[in-house]
This record gives C-alpha cells, structure tokens and sequence, in this order.
C-alpha cells in the first residue's frame, strides 16, 4: 500500500501567470504547437497583451505610435486613374521618421485604387478616417457616405463598401474578436 502512494502521478496546479512567464520564454515554434492543446492556451498566446510583454521581453522595440494621413491622388505619377476611379494615398508617419533635413517624412506609403468607384470630381470632397482596428482602415469620402473604403495596408487588400443608410446619425466602430476554430 505505501509503496502505490509513490507510484501515483500527482496533480500540479500552476497559475495562469505562471504559465504565461514560462510562454514568454518559448520560441515562436513551440508557442504555435502550443496554441493546439488548449482554447485557453490559444487565447493567451494570440492575445495582444502577450505579443507586448514578448516584445518588451526580448527587448525589440515596441511598437509606437503611428499617425495615419489620408489623401486622394489624382497625379498619373505612380498609378494610372480614370475617371471611374479614386485612387487613395495612404501615408504613415511616426515620431521617429525623419529625413536628411530633419523633416518629417513617412515610414511608408501605399496607393490603393478603387476603380468601381465613379466619383464626381466637382464635390467637394471630404475624407475622413472612420476608425481602424488591428492593421485594417475604414475610410469615407464626401458628406454623403456615398462610398466606404476597407483597407488593410499590410496585405494591400482593399474595397468598397457600397452602404444603405436609413437612419441617422451614424456612428462606426472597428472591434477585434478572436476567432475560434469550432468543429
């Protein structure tokens, strides 16, 4: 009998905080195997505040804020527009980004087209940045929400949103769920 006491497997209990420090110190390919055994598990390794600590951890730099200028293009320069088309100019600049001069200068800048868009150039125009959430843009153009744009600068993706407004005031808002693979 004393001896099946120290033959059983004992139970260890470790806390939510404990698991997630020992998580902080995995590499990437064990964290992504990880994410398979537990929902809870997945929840933590996929959450925002987990990539932060990591980050500040392995002492890369966080990220900082970023300052998002919106534009419309009309100059065949860098990408050909009709006259059924809008093309945007999207910029990103950060307190860091600076040039030769010591000007502000954007850490990058992308040109996205829309070309089922007919747009009237006599309007005047009005572009507003609706919201964003983790990398993706809503942008509007004119007064009227006539069109809505759909932008994810990292992928390059992008559309328009052809939307059918009854009531208003209207009011946008971007939210991150995290999805779940259910069977």
């Amino acid at each position: 009998m004393e001896d099946d006491k120290h033959n059983n497997p004992k139970t260890m209990i470790i806390s939510e905080d404990m698991v997630e420090e020992i998580f902080q110190h995995l590499p990437i390919k064990s964290l992504a195997r990880f994410k398979v055994l537990s929902k809870k598990w997945r929840s933590t390794i996929e959450s925002t505040y987990f990539s932060h600590k990591r980050l500040v951890r392995t002492g890369l730099p966080t990220p900082n804020m970023k300052f998002l200028y919106v534009s419309r293009h009309f100059s065949a320069n860098f990408v050909e527009e009709d006259s059924n088309s809008t093309t945007l100019l999207l910029e990103t600049f950060s307190r860091d980004d600076h040039d030769n001069n010591g000007k502000n200068s954007p850490s990058s800048s992308s040109y996205y087209s829309f070309p089922d868009d007919p747009v009237d150039k006599s309007q005047n125009e009005t572009i507003q940045v609706l919201g964003s959430c983790d990398g993706l843009v809503l942008i509007r153009i004119y007064d009227d929400f006539r069109y809505i744009y759909l932008i994810n600068p990292t992928t390059g993706k992008h559309m328009t949103l052809y939307p059918k407004f009854t009531q208003w005031p209207l009011t946008f808002r971007f939210e991150f769920t995290a999805m779940v693979d259910r069977p």
